[in-house]
């Protein structure tokens, strides 16, 4: 566990854990990093930037379908219904490579989205 996801989880230093990960972010592109700061925006209402990181999580790891369900909420919570139905027709047509109850729930999470008008 690094020191942001110790913010993140004690204290819920949002603020604190973004400043410390849009440094490590010049460093590293690691995953870990892109998930902990879409987290961290995510927790303030700050859904753009929540939203960036996600897209480039996604990218990233494009085969995770966690972080294109993280995506889709974001966009939801940020009232852009149109790019989180594009992202919950992109996790239905993402193939299953290790079958799970996790991505089972995904899946019809991005069904639900789907049936809002």
């Amino acid at each position: 566990m690094n020191y942001s996801e110790v913010l993140l989880q004690e204290d819920h230093n949002a603020l604190i854990a973004i400043k410390l990960l849009e440094n490590a972010k010049k460093v590293s592109q690691s995953a870990e990093i892109y998930s902990l700061l879409g987290y961290s925006y995510f927790s303030i209402a700050d859904y753009n930037n929540a939203i960036k990181s996600y897209i480039f999580l996604s990218n990233l790891v494009p085969s995770k379908f966690e972080f294109k369900l993280r995506l889709m909420e974001s966009y939801r919570a940020n009232n852009d219904l149109n790019n989180a139905k594009i992202i919950a027709n992109k996790i239905l047509s993402m193939p299953i490579k290790i079958p799970s109850e996790a991505v089972d729930l995904i899946k019809q999470q991005a069904k639900t989205i789907l049936l809002i008008n």
